[in-house]
């Protein structure tokens, strides 16, 4: 899927492009709170990720699973900046294998100035 280039990160049409859209809400929402291999594998696979992460951790949204995260890691996030940026590196990192997703980081890192090479 070719994501447009236009700045995606000032509206929710990055929801759009997510491999989850249509799933029925219950995967991402699992009684015990844990994620099955599905719940992952849309994740892992999503052009939007990182976008999914960070809105629910920064926004707050105590339910569910967002961007391949627990309730629990986004709570840590929120508390502590480096295991955030650790968090978000890793999800990056993790994504650099699909093409796709290789040129939409591209044009991520362009529009939003954020260097995710640096480790500090």
């Amino acid at each position: 899927m070719q994501i447009p280039k236009h700045n995606y990160l000032a509206e929710d049409s990055w929801k759009n492009y997510a491999a989850c859209r249509g799933v029925e809400n219950g995967v991402f929402y699992p009684s015990n709170g844990r994620p099955s291999n599905e719940t992952l594998k849309f994740c892992s696979n999503c052009l939007v990720q990182v976008r999914c992460a960070v809105d629910a951790t920064i926004g707050g949204d105590d339910n569910g699973i967002w961007g391949g995260l627990l309730i629990s890691d986004r709570e840590k996030a929120n508390e502590n900046f480096r295991f955030r940026k650790k968090l978000f590196l890793k999800i990056i990192r993790n994504m650099k294998n699909n093409n796709d997703i290789n040129d939409w980081l591209e044009y991520s890192r362009e529009i939003s100035g954020i260097d995710d090479t640096d480790d500090r």
